[in-house]
Parts: structure tokens; sequence; C-alpha cells
């Protein structure tokens, strides 16, 4: 079996948007390998993407996971598309503004409310 069959997610698409919700509690460096080529993958799929990603169901991120992010949203950009964050728990934002995450990506309390706004 393909390592990236073990990452497993939910993929829509809602006006426009493709809402990527990673179903696992964390991104780390078992799997932030299979999470960065199956997003690139997605994103080479569109062109001026526009990506939600639903960390709804995630708990933690570590420091590759936080380089894979960064990664993607530079290839989003350069595609000339935009990436915003979505339903991120409590740690998570945290991290994000220990680290001041959040002056490089949006971040909505919801998938629907990043949607509209993307």
């Amino acid at each position: 079996m393909n390592a990236s069959n073990l990452f497993k997610w939910e993929l829509n698409e809602q006006d426009g948007v493709t809402v990527i919700k990673p179903l696992c509690k964390e991104i780390t460096f078992k799997n932030s390998k299979d999470f960065h080529e199956r997003v690139k993958e997605v994103v080479a799929e569109r062109d001026a993407p526009r990506i939600v990603l639903d960390f709804s169901e995630v708990d933690i991120l570590d420091s590759l996971s936080l380089g894979i992010l960064v990664a993607i949203s530079k290839h989003v950009n350069q595609k000339g598309g935009k990436i915003v964050i979505a339903s991120i728990s409590t740690p998570v934002r945290e991290l994000f503004s220990l680290l001041n995450f959040s002056n490089v990506f949006r971040c909505f309390d919801t998938a629907e409310e990043a949607v509209e706004h993307i």
C-alpha cells in the first residue's frame, strides 16, 4: 500500500474553494510528507487555487509541518491563489501566535467562514 494512502482527509469543493480537512490528530514528521505531497497535487490541478485548510481534527503540528505549511503557501501564491486556515485548536492557535504565523496565514473560526471570505 502506498504510504500516502495512510493519510486520510476529506476534500470538498464549495463555491470554487477547495476545502482540505485532514482526518488526523497530528501532522508531524510521521505524516507531514504525505500531507505536503497530497496538498501539492490538489494545488497543481487548479489555476489560481483558493484553499481552506480545515484543521478542526488537528491538535498537534510540529516544526516540520509548520515549514510545510509555509512551502504550501508559497506554492499557492506562485499560482496566483490564496490559502487560509480554519478551525484551529487552542494549542495550534497558541503556537501560531507564538511564532507569529497569524501574520502569515489568515485564520478563521470555521471552514464555512473561511469559504465566505477567501
